[in-house]
């Protein structure tokens, strides 16, 4: 017998922090709500508490945070990582919905939201992934741990646009398809990805594209000089990264003297407490600049969505090395120069027709990217007439896309 999909969970949504992911996660709740207008949706999320408006939606922490960091304490870390696991296996053996002799009230409630749930959405994004180290490994080891718990709730389970990879460990990769491919549809948001997943034999894998691409174009902003943005994140070893910031510093100096225009660096991420450096690393380009006689603004930390569509839509160009800066300036109208450290953002570049404008992050020096960054200046106007064309065809066949996706699951059984 089938009944109404009335409850939705989204499980593993990031925090206010990180405006990529939150731009991620409206578009999908708009998407969801016009498909379930009646449904309730809860959102599993971390960082709670900077939730700048009170949602629609039940908020709570996600599993992964509650245990690692709500109470960063080793010992309760330790029991609740334990709690978690021993349940785990419970129901692995068991298939029975959480009880509170099972858990910690902390951990219960957000447990039990799993099998209260008549469908389980994943929020699209780069999670499930690895480099070296135990960390992340354990951190690849608890993304993994949302799946098999939707799994085995009697939901359906439906992810939406991600990258899957790169891992450092094969192992690894080889577990994360396998559990992944055992819901019912995932969805990977650039070919790469896809094609690591399609030759798995699954008629549940589709190519879509990165829900952040589906936002809407804010007003505006008055121009006046040619304002060029810039993100930049801690990718590298020490050494390597202070290179490669040097070879950008040197890069935007020379374009600078080049060019009439100001600078505009921009904090898309700042959660300092999970190692971000965005601030810092912006500090110190801006500190250069100065020094050096070019014109820079006062640094612009990101800390809304509907903020950073303003603040990209008040630019002329980027130079973006968060991949959702650039997704975000590109709904917006407005032209970028990526520095790719992942294929993600490859893939994204070239669903927008922007693939020349590219260079991974191996092969900057400051000679190169000066290059880009002029080849990006004068054709300005015929990368953002083709950006514009594309995206409105991505936006067209992504909007019908989900809404053939979640009419097809009206239902469970």
């Amino acid at each position: 017998m089938s009944k109404q999909i009335k409850t939705i969970l989204i499980p593993n949504a990031t925090g206010p922090t990180n405006i990529g992911d939150q731009a991620m996660l409206e578009v999908l709740v708009k998407l969801l709500y016009e498909s379930y207008p009646q449904a309730k949706l809860i959102l599993h999320s971390s960082d709670v508490a900077l939730y700048k408006k009170v949602p629609s939606y039940v908020l709570k922490n996600a599993l992964y945070h509650e245990v690692a960091f709500a109470d960063t304490r080793f010992i309760s870390r330790l029991r609740k990582l334990v709690t978690l696991f021993w349940y785990l296996m419970k129901i692995a053996v068991f298939n029975t919905p959480p009880i509170k002799k099972d858990l910690d009230t902390s951990l219960s409630g957000i447990v039990s939201d799993y099998f209260k749930a008549d469908m389980i959405v994943f929020v699209g994004g780069g999670y499930l992934r690895s480099q070296t180290g135990l960390t992340q490994i354990i951190n690849a080891t608890m993304q993994l741990v949302h799946l098999l718990l939707a799994q085995k709730s009697k939901a359906i389970t439906i992810v939406a646009p991600i990258s899957f990879g790169p891992y450092a460990q094969g192992w690894l990769e080889a577990l994360s398809a396998q559990v992944l491919l055992r819901c019912d549809l995932v969805s990977l948001r650039e070919e790469f990805s896809y094609n690591k997943l399609k030759d798995r034999k699954s008629k549940s894998v589709i190519l879509s594209s990165d829900h952040a691409l589906l936002l809407d174009k804010a007003s505006s902003q008055k121009k006046g000089t040619f304002r060029i943005g810039v993100t930049l994140r801690q990718w590298l070893s020490p050494k390597k990264q202070k290179d490669f910031e040097n070879n950008v510093y040197s890069a935007i100096k020379k374009f600078a003297r080049t060019h009439s225009i100001e600078v505009l660096p921009i904090v898309q991420v700042h959660g300092e407490k999970y190692g971000t450096q965005d601030k810092s690393i912006c500090l110190k380009l801006r500190e250069k600049l100065l020094a050096n006689g070019i014109r820079v603004l006062p640094i612009k930390t990101v800390t809304t969505v509907s903020e950073g569509k303003k603040i990209y839509s008040s630019l002329d160009m980027l130079l973006g090395m968060r991949m959702h800066s650039n997704i975000i300036a590109a709904t917006q109208g407005i032209p970028f120069v990526a520095i790719s450290y992942e294929y993600k953002t490859e893939g994204i570049a070239t669903q927008l027709g922007l693939k020349d404008y590219v260079i991974k992050i191996e092969d900057v020096t400051s000679t190169r990217l000066e290059k880009l960054l002029e080849k990006g200046y004068s054709n300005r106007t015929t990368i953002k007439s083709k950006m514009n064309s594309n995206l409105q065809l991505i936006q067209t066949e992504q909007k019908r896309l989900w809404t053939t996706i979640f009419k097809q699951f009206k239902t469970v059984i």
